[in-house]
């Protein structure tokens, strides 16, 4: 069967004709017929047309995270490089320096920075599922 199916050429030039031969993406769920979550650019709602584009600043934030070891100067920076970043939820530095603190003063931006600190210094630890993630990216 796969055989025939595969030369037959069908699948490799195949257009949809009608909207039943096309999957459906779940990220376009929302804009669905029988949804019941459609947003129109024209309601009232005044974020109705940026959720319409698929934008909803609640659910695609994302957090940062950033592993320093001895690198102090260099993190304050790229906290203050992402400032004004859209979509930020949270800024999360793994602190690998083990034999010392993170110093008090850092860059003060709108979204919280928050240290983790590591038990030992390794290049491993930006993979740990930490808790203070709360975003989904």
């Amino acid at each position: 069967y796969s055989t025939d199916r595969w030369n037959s050429g069908r699948d490799l030039t195949f257009t949809p004709r009608t909207l039943h031969d096309v999957y459906e993406l779940p990220s376009e769920a929302e804009y669905y017929d029988d949804s019941e979550i459609v947003r129109t650019a024209g309601s009232r709602n005044p974020n109705a047309f940026s959720r319409g584009l698929g934008i909803n600043r609640e659910l695609e934030q994302f957090t940062v995270l950033l592993m320093t070891f001895q690198r102090d100067e260099g993190v304050k920076e790229i906290i203050q490089k992402l400032n004004n970043c859209p979509h930020l939820n949270k800024i999360l530095v793994v602190w690998n320096n083990v034999g010392s603190d993170p110093p008090g003063a850092w860059p003060k931006i709108y979204v919280p920075v928050e240290f983790v600190r590591s038990t030992r210094n390794s290049l491993n630890n930006r993979f740990m599922p930490y808790d203070r993630i709360e975003t989904e990216v």
